[in-house]
């Protein structure tokens, strides 16, 4: 919709969709910026736009790595009741400050990220750009509210090494000593 954004970078909307088993690497920017916003105005046929939002969307078993900008970027106020589960980012923004998600403080508090791995190029990085801080993923682990004892915003994940094949020629099958393999969280129970 770029005739009706006020910016250049592309934009992602979902709204009952779903994004799974997807390899996304090597890009030269933000792959996915999930940034909604209500276009002001009508279009050239006089009928007014409904606002550009994502929700009620499923994020599961992506990988995003060597991407030069954060793998997500989430921001705007129709931004709600995402999952994000069993995901693999891993070193992008690598020229940057190594965030893996950028979060705004104006999306909905019903968003959730369950038993992703984040990691930068080393351990222990502040990887999570989450309003107007920087986390580790522990530090969201505990940070976020949780409810009911098992809902959270951030919930089950983990800093670790996914052990790629051979990520320098684009191998990204995980080893069998991953830090991801059996990391991951059910996305039902019955």
């Amino acid at each position: 919709d770029s005739g009706g954004s006020a910016e250049a970078k592309a934009h992602s909307f979902w709204d009952h969709g779903i994004f799974r088993h997807n390899l996304v690497f090597d890009n030269l920017g933000t792959p996915l910026n999930i940034g909604s916003y209500i276009w002001q105005g009508v279009s050239h046929t006089g009928r007014f736009r409904a606002p550009f939002n994502t929700r009620d969307s499923r994020f599961y078993h992506n990988t995003f790595t060597d991407n030069l900008g954060p793998a997500w970027y989430l921001g705007g106020i129709d931004v709600s009741a995402n999952v994000f589960q069993n995901n693999i980012l891993h070193r992008n923004d690598w020229a940057g400050g190594h965030e893996q998600i950028t979060r705004t403080a104006d999306i909905s508090r019903d968003n959730r990220f369950v038993a992703n791995l984040f990691r930068g190029d080393q351990p222990g990085q502040a990887v999570l750009h989450w309003g107007d801080e920087y986390w580790r993923a522990e530090e969201a682990n505990k940070r976020t509210p949780t409810t009911g004892g098992f809902w959270s915003q951030a919930h089950l994940n983990i800093d670790a090494d996914p052990s790629f094949v051979d990520a320098q020629n684009r191998d990204y099958r995980l080893q069998a000593d991953s830090g991801a393999i059996d990391a991951g969280d059910f996305l039902a129970r019955a």
